[in-house]
């Protein structure tokens, strides 16, 4: 890991909703949600019918397979929220960097973090 000092630089960024629902971190949220749902819902509703044996497409069964449905929802609504906006906050402060200081392999430090991360990089600058 290299560091020089005199690269460092302080940024100012203001993150908007709409800049967070506009990012590109929502494809990615939306094929991770879908994956890992359709695999756990899918294992739950074999579960039910082979496990069980319930009939899902029986007339008495309306108020499972709109629980069911609505578990889906929830939980692919959730789970691609949860990925997407810090993904999203992550691509916009990354994005913010690289406008203003040009294309590069900059590192994003959060000021509440930057302590903590001077102190390894003065522990590594000691050693040798």
């Amino acid at each position: 890991m290299e560091f020089q000092p005199e690269t460092v630089q302080d940024h100012s960024i203001d993150i908007s909703f709409r800049a967070i629902i506009a990012n590109r971190s929502w494809k990615t949220g939306f094929f991770i949600s879908l994956m890992s749902n359709a695999a756990f819902f899918a294992i739950i509703y074999a579960g039910i019918v082979i496990g069980y044996g319930f009939d899902f497409s029986s007339p008495g069964a309306s108020g499972i397979r709109l629980g069911f449905s609505a578990a889906f929802i929830l939980f692919f609504t959730s789970i691609m929220i949860l990925y997407s906006v810090p993904g999203a906050v992550k691509n916009i402060k990354k994005d913010t960097v690289n406008a203003e200081r040009g294309k590069g392999s900059w590192k994003v430090i959060d000021e509440q973090k930057w302590p903590a991360f001077k102190r390894l990089l003065d522990i590594k600058a000691d050693k040798k």
